[in-house]
């Protein structure tokens, strides 16, 4: 958000802009970024708050290897090194650490991850090429409800035959059918942990006084029906 105003904090979510496009604000007002610390930030006075990308992929992936998954497809973000490669590389330590080998054959990537008709296409990709899958890994959940879609009208049993899961924990993700195991980034906690790094920094007589801070939030597995024919009662959490 721009307030347009030389006296007002700014806080920017980087999913449509390049760091070029707000590291030039934080040499003169306090800046507060959601999103991963890029190289071009460092030693510059901005605070960021990462998404726990790579743990919360790790622990779901972790709970579909629980479920005796073992043949784990994975669709993800095609756009560059941002949350799809860190989400992919919590993917991978997840499989290494249960001995399971990286398939590339079961990965496939994704334009614009924020379509459902993405999903839709990759999940019919992976059942045209006749993919051996027990599992499936969503980069979020609008990519795995479109996927989701796909696997009930072509008569596969979810989760019986394919669980899904996806990331994101969005409100659609508790009404489809079966409802989606997903990762819950805490949202509250990063909008609080945000907002005390820009007051903290408000506080002072100059900004510039602390060094730039970096907070990973944490984040929940919400266990669904997709995953688990008897979901637990609670959800499993992860604080930050």
């Amino acid at each position: 958000m721009d307030t347009g105003r030389p006296d007002q904090p700014r806080h920017y979510v980087p999913h449509a802009l390049a760091p070029e496009d707000y590291l030039p604000h934080s040499l003169t007002q306090p800046t507060v970024v959601l999103g991963q610390r890029p190289a071009e930030a460092a030693g510059l006075n901005l605070d960021y708050v990462e998404i726990a990308d790579e743990r919360g992929t790790h622990a779901a992936v972790t709970h579909l290897l629980a479920q005796g998954r073992r043949r784990i497809a994975a669709i993800c973000e095609q756009k560059g090194p941002r949350a799809g490669d860190r989400r992919l590389r919590g993917y991978r330590q997840a499989l290494a650490e249960a001995g399971v080998a990286y398939d590339d054959s079961l990965v496939l990537g994704v334009g614009d991850a924020d379509l459902w008709s993405s999903g839709v296409a990759a999940a019919t990709r992976l059942l045209r090429a006749r993919a051996r899958f027990d599992a499936l890994f969503c980069y979020n959940d609008v990519v795995a409800i479109g996927a989701l879609s796909v696997l009930n009208r072509s008569g596969v049993a979810v989760p019986d035959d394919v669980a899904p899961a996806g990331f994101d924990d969005i409100e659609a993700a508790r009404f489809v059918s079966p409802p989606l195991t997903t990762v819950d980034p805490r949202r509250e906690s990063i909008a609080r942990t945000a907002v005390a790094l820009l007051r903290s920094r408000m506080d002072l007589a100059d900004f510039r006084e602390l060094p730039g801070r970096t907070e990973t939030a944490g984040f929940a597995l919400r266990v669904r029906r997709s995953s688990a024919a008897r979901p637990p009662a609670e959800d499993t959490g992860h604080a930050p």
